[in-house]
Formats: C-alpha cells, sequence, structure tokens
C-alpha cells in the first residue's frame, strides 16, 4: 500500500497544495518552515483519523479544510477525503470522514 497523490487545501500553511507520490521513498525537502511536517502530519490524519496538533489545522481565514489522497492497494486505487470545519465560536474543529 501507498499514497499516491495528496491534496491539501486551507491545510495549516498551504492554501492549495497537490503532491504527487511515488511508489518506493520519497523525499521530502525544504527549508524550515516550508511545511514538510505538515505534509506528513495530514497523510497521518487521513491514514489514521488520528491529528497530532490540532491547533491551526484550518487556515487562510476559512471554515474548512479539505484533505484528498489517493492510495493504492493491492493495485486497486482508493480515494480518501477528510473534511475539518470550525464549529460556531468554538475553537475545536471537527473531522469528517
Amino acid at each position: 500500500m501507498y499514497v499516491s497523490f495528496i491534496e491539501l487545501i486551507n491545510y495549516r500553511l498551504f492554501k492549495e497544495k497537490s503532491i504527487k507520490l511515488e511508489k518506493g521513498i520519497n523525499i521530502i525537502f525544504g527549508f524550515n518552515s516550508t511545511g514538510k511536517t505538515t505534509i506528513l502530519e495530514a497523510i497521518n490524519l487521513i491514514l489514521t483519523g488520528i491529528t497530532i496538533n490540532n491547533e491551526n489545522i484550518i487556515n487562510f481565514n476559512s471554515n474548512y479544510s479539505n484533505i484528498f489522497a489517493n492510495i493504492i492497494k493491492d493495485s486497486i486505487n482508493h480515494n480518501l477525503k477528510v473534511i475539518i470545519k470550525k464549529l460556531e465560536n468554538q475553537k475545536i474543529s471537527k473531522f469528517f470522514f
């Protein structure tokens, strides 16, 4: 099983970001505070439903965030989507799978 594609919308520091991944080892590199850990956290969230840090998950003055991923397992494509919405007048976000 591997993640072949991930798209982040209003997720942390990304307004819109699409990343294509290859089977095997992928290297994510860049300067400090450019989103490397954010990409890994998004992959973890879509695969496990667990977020490491709930702070600033939704960005850019938006009320929602989306994570979309394509997972390939046994040569079958599986599309996963997580929608994160702000609850009115609360800091807590609600996750929809």
